[in-house]
């Protein structure tokens, strides 16, 4: 099949608000009464061409019969009703639009359309629940801008996914999904896949060593690395087949943590993927693990810290500012703790002990009006404020604390915009503007420009 691009463009003398959120999943009736309900899956879209960030943005649809079925895909997954007959998934589509400046007063918007053709026949029965089963989308390799569709069976997948988010359906779901009739990967051709996916994903680190990886169709992997060459060590035998939107792994590759495009939690428990709940109504939830293999994850919309110290058997809310909106917080992990912090606007700044269910507040400096950073070494901790506004002439903010507490020390950075600040040997170093490189044997206190 090949892509298909329109490009449009059109002017509005207006200003346009293009805030619109990310819209909810599908809506569908709790009793189908005389429809029925089709579900799937949609993976690797990006692959082939398709233009959208994320799963689910506004500007993402799939078309039925040639008519498009608004609201019906969400993040990878598709869902809808329809009256007894037969059908056709024509293709999904998505849009994008963007400003082709100003004339006149006259504001020029070129919109972008990329369709992938699907043509998937399919029938619905009254009462029941029809599978369309994940399509994989894969470039052709022999032609360029074409690409060929893999069927999976995801049958427990989608039951599990409609006893999710539909629960009044579980039933009707368990007892009537039907597969759409097509020539499905057999077991071993799936492995294979999983296998060329793990293979295929960007290495975490540089070192070598075994880690985790994870990603599209349930892929969940160890990869060994050798300092040159990267095999799959291990493939896990995974429960889902929808896209992992965020893993996370101990720095020993003993256990890991991931979340999936349908917001569900899953942990490696003796060996075997089992599923934990997230907590309360979480999407697109970041996931962080500590050395003493606490889960960390944030509900940006009610500014609440999540901890877990069981593997998301149970959950332990933390307010980080209560009564107003924080929608990103960082986290880091240190030798004995770990600790959040916000960022913009009064930044607040806390720290936890590994083992201990408490957040201990850290009072920040007056002059720390936000943080672009937090790390320590053996002894100090130090913070680097942002800069807003800044001349050639102009220093970065560096701060600098014992770790066992006292006052802050203000130093300076060698340049206003500095945006990596580590340390390399003991040596702190700073990665700056116009890629310059600076380091300081003394903390901060003076700086000498080295190559890089």
């Amino acid at each position: 099949m090949r892509i298909l691009q329109i490009m449009t463009v059109f002017a509005v003398i207006a200003f346009i608000n293009a805030c619109a959120g990310l819209p909810a999943r599908p809506e569908i009736p709790e009793k189908l009464d005389g429809d029925g309900m089709v579900v799937g899956q949609l993976a690797n879209l990006n692959e082939v061409g398709l233009m959208f960030g994320e799963y689910g943005t506004p500007f993402t649809e799939i078309k039925i019969d040639n008519r498009v079925e608004k609201g019906a895909f969400y993040r990878g997954y598709f869902a809808f009703t329809r009256k007894p007959g037969e059908y056709s998934l024509d293709s999904v589509f998505s849009s994008s639009s963007g400003s082709g400046g100003s004339f006149g007063g006259v504001t020029v918007t070129t919109t972008r359309t990329t369709t992938l053709p699907i043509n998937k026949k399919f029938r619905v029965r009254a009462g029941e629940v029809t599978n369309l089963g994940l399509m994989f989308f894969v470039k052709d390799p022999a032609q360029d801008g074409r690409y060929r569709i893999i069927s999976i069976d995801n049958t427990r997948e989608m039951q599990s996914y409609i006893a999710h988010h539909y629960p009044g359906l579980a039933g009707t779901a368990r007892k009537s999904m039907q597969l759409s009739p097509e020539a499905y990967l057999d077991r071993q051709r799936v492995q294979a896949l999983k296998t060329a996916i793990a293979a295929r994903i960007p290495p975490v680190t540089d070192e070598a060593g075994s880690y985790w990886v994870a990603g599209d169709a349930g892929t969940v992997a160890l990869i060994e690395y050798n300092g040159k060459t990267r095999r799959v060590k291990k493939l896990l035998s995974s429960p889902v087949s929808s896209t992992i939107q965020a893993m996370v792994s101990d720095d020993r590759g003993q256990t890991l943590a991931f979340s999936t495009t349908d917001d569900r939690l899953f942990v490696l428990d003796n060996g075997k993927i089992v599923e934990r709940q997230l907590p309360q109504e979480m999407t697109n939830a970041p996931l962080f693990m500590t050395r003493d293999f606490t889960l960390i994850t944030y509900n940006s919309a009610s500014g609440t810290l999540f901890t877990s110290r069981n593997m998301g058997k149970s959950w332990q809310p933390f307010v980080v500012d209560p009564g107003k909106d924080v929608t990103q917080i960082f986290f880091l992990a240190a030798g004995n703790g770990f600790y959040i912090y916000t960022s913009h606007e009064n930044p607040l700044l806390f720290y936890s002990p590994y083992g201990e269910a408490r957040f201990q507040s850290i009072a920040l400096p007056e002059e720390a009006e936000s943080i672009s950073s937090v790390f320590q070494n053996s002894e100090q901790l130090f913070l680097t404020r942002n800069v807003t506004f800044w001349t050639q002439e102009s220093r970065g903010y560096l701060f600098v604390r014992d770790l066992k507490g006292g006052p802050w020390e203000t130093r300076r950075l060698p340049h206003a915009i500095c945006g990596q600040v580590y340390f390399s040997d003991n040596v702190l170093a700073a990665n700056c503007y116009a890629n310059t490189r600076f380091v300081s044997s003394n903390f901060g206190k003076s700086w000498r420009p080295v190559a890089n």
